[in-house]
């Protein structure tokens, strides 16, 4: 199964909300939404973008994901979704985000005892961006997002600061390359 619409999505995030706060209790806990998903709620892709799993930046404990990730395995197999739909690998690069962009989270409900956030419209361009010289689909995803003038801006300044701060000398010149490449198209109009 994948997920095609914020439908779908919403429907597997409140019945993972119901299974714990069974198992677990009514503590709360902040899930940020990342990722595909985060496009798809924010109605910033179309349901012909799909994706198999709910990317989550994970910053709270080991023994609350544990307790998520044991609950989302029962709605995997109660709904048929891949095993891995609930996830916190993305949390590795969050990195790549911009600066702020906690402060940028966008409300999407409460469903037991989550709290679901996602990320804003311009942490996911900055993320979709510094991966898209190795995902197509996130070069896709940016395109059908189509960043304004302001954006392109904000993003220059995101790669500026990521190229600072990689000692090694790490530069992300592919990244500006496809970031100049949508400015031209956005100053045609």
């Amino acid at each position: 199964m994948y997920f095609q619409d914020d439908k779908l999505v919403l429907d597997a995030i409140a019945r993972l909300g119901a299974v714990l706060a069974v198992a677990a209790g009514s503590h709360r806990v902040l899930v940020v939404v990342s990722g595909g998903v985060a496009g798809l709620l924010g109605g910033l892709l179309s349901g012909s973008r799909t994706t198999g799993d709910v990317d989550v930046l994970w910053t709270g404990s080991e023994e609350e994901w544990g307790a998520i990730e044991r609950a989302a395995a029962m709605v995997a197999e109660e709904l048929s979704l891949p095993p891995r739909w609930f996830n916190r690998d993305c949390s590795q690069f969050a990195w790549c985000l911009p600066l702020g962009w906690r402060s940028r989270c966008v409300g999407v409900g409460v469903f037991g005892p989550l709290d679901v956030v996602r990320i804003g419209r311009r942490d996911l361009l900055g993320a979709k961006l510094v991966s898209s010289p190795k995902r197509p689909q996130d070069l896709l995803d940016i395109r059908a997002i189509a960043p304004t003038r302001e954006e392109i801006a904000f993003l220059r300044e995101h790669l500026d600061r990521l190229e600072s701060e990689h000692l090694g000398g790490e530069t992300f010149e592919r990244q500006r390359q496809i970031l100049e490449t949508f400015a031209r198209f956005v100053d045609q109009g």
